[in-house]
């Protein structure tokens, strides 16, 4: 490759976001249980298949890949040999549901709030200084998203209906035996710069590593 292909090949952009992954494969089966009651109640649903789950700390849109060489040096140096230098890792778990106007449905993170709060902080401080990428403007709120509303099956507020049928749990009293419910475990051993590409099949996830 010369130069100029090199050069037009660092401009070319990729869709991508940072993000730690979901090691926990016991906890990940707890979590598609959940899923399955979940679209018997209330669906037509989006599920996240479970090779996908993941928790974002800064979400990127589309990049140049000469950025994304430099997001993840800084995601290397900055994050990974700082927090989780010689394998340290750090234990949470899962615990509880909840929704976004039951558009979208999640699971909550009980433990290691502060550490995630601090990485989501660095990353956007560093991103910000490195490269001019803008800080959230929102607070951050790390969750587990596992289902989206269908766009054409709204579940909004003031028409809200469900799936329920005789025998069947309606969402509501679903939500209600979850509220509290303890999925397990969630390792969080690293973070990772993920690449996103958008097919009509849903989204494929690929982890960048540049050396």
């Amino acid at each position: 490759m010369d130069d100029t292909q090199l050069k037009q090949s660092e401009q070319e952009k990729i869709r991508s976001f940072i993000a730690i992954e979901i090691p926990n494969q016991e906890t990940i089966q707890k979590i598609l249980k959940y899923q399955a009651h979940l679209q018997a109640s209330i669906g037509p649903l989006k599920l996240v298949a479970p090779e996908l789950m993941h928790i974002t700390l800064k979400f990127l849109g589309n990049i140049r890949i000469s950025e994304a060489h430099r997001i993840y040096q800084i995601i290397q140096e900055k994050i990974n040999q700082s927090f989780f230098e010689s394998n340290q890792q750090y234990q949470s778990q899962f615990k509880g549901v909840g929704d976004f106007r039951k558009q979208v449905f999640f699971v909550k993170i009980q433990g290691q709030e502060e550490l995630l709060q601090m990485l989501h902080e660095i990353i956007d401080e560093e991103l910000f200084q490195n490269l001019n990428i803008m800080k959230e403007t929102r607070p951050f709120n790390p969750h587990l998203t596992i289902a989206r509303s269908k766009r054409r099956h709204q579940h909004s507020n003031s028409k809200f209906k469900t799936n329920s049928k005789p025998g069947q749990i309606s969402y509501t009293s679903l939500k209600r035996k979850y509220i509290n419910y303890d999925f397990g475990e969630w390792t969080i051993s690293k973070v990772v710069l993920k690449k996103s590409v958008l097919t009509p099949k849903g989204p494929i996830y690929s982890n960048l590593i540049f050396k």
